[in-house]
């Protein structure tokens, strides 16, 4: 059985990327993962309380359970965090959409049609674990989670026509929400979103001349991301 784990960054009005990003894995992956996640938040850095969870931007900006951590401090929670990510042999993907295009060019009966750029980040995030389950030798089904806080109606309705396509999609087992502060994966999932994000606005500023953080250029390099861009490829 895989399952993936999803959450979104830049989702809110006037973004200039939407991103929607996640991480795949068997089973016996996400086990392995959810333990050692656990013993880190347990044990974040010497001399640190016990997280009751990780998040990125919290952690960046120092806020949060996060207060009061220098910023090498922030630095070496993050490295550890995100190695824990590079060494669990996930497989991640990622989709960018242009935000700002989008909402100028996706309008009338096209936003009908189409729907918004979150909506569009959702359905490619499904495709992709949908064609990674294929992927792998074997009759493998695949379970997906989303963060429950952007959990919409419109989303209720996506995951409705993929059910009614089951002869069409046999791998997907089933698709529901979670509150990132409960599953570990979703944390996960927020990384690799909220990095992405970051990366994005950059990207779309400066195309091949921006520059990732330092974070993020270890990520990529050690466990490369499946990238669907629209507009920001």
């Amino acid at each position: 059985m895989l399952a993936g784990y999803f959450d979104d960054s830049g989702t809110h009005a006037g973004s200039p990327a939407v991103v929607m990003a996640g991480l795949i894995g068997t089973d016996d992956q996400w086990d392995a993962f959810d333990r050692e996640w656990k013993a880190l938040l347990r044990e974040p850095l010497p001399g640190k309380p016990a997280l009751k969870a990780f998040h990125l931007v919290d952690c960046e900006n120092r806020e949060g359970e996060f207060r009061g951590y220098s910023r090498a401090a922030v630095d070496a929670v993050t490295h550890d965090f995100r190695k824990l990510i590079t060494g669990s042999g996930l497989y991640s993907t990622a989709t960018v959409i242009d935000g700002v295009a989008w909402d100028a060019l996706v309008v009338g009966p096209r936003r009908a049609l189409i729907g918004s750029a979150e909506e569009k980040c959702f359905i490619n995030c499904i495709d992709r674990s949908l064609a990674w389950s294929r992927a792998i030798p074997g009759d493998n089904q695949i379970a997906l989670m989303f963060d429950q806080g952007r959990r919409t109606d419109a989303f209720e309705q996506i995951i409705e026509l993929y059910k009614r396509m089951g002869e069409t999609y046999p791998e997907l087992a089933s698709i529901t929400f979670g509150k990132v502060s409960e599953f570990t994966p979703l944390q996960a999932a927020d990384y690799v979103a909220t990095e992405t994000y970051w990366y994005s606005q950059n990207w779309l500023k400066l195309k091949d001349r921006a520059k990732a953080r330092a974070h993020f250029v270890d990520y990529i390099e050690v466990d490369p991301i499946g990238w669907t861009g629209i507009g920001a490829t």
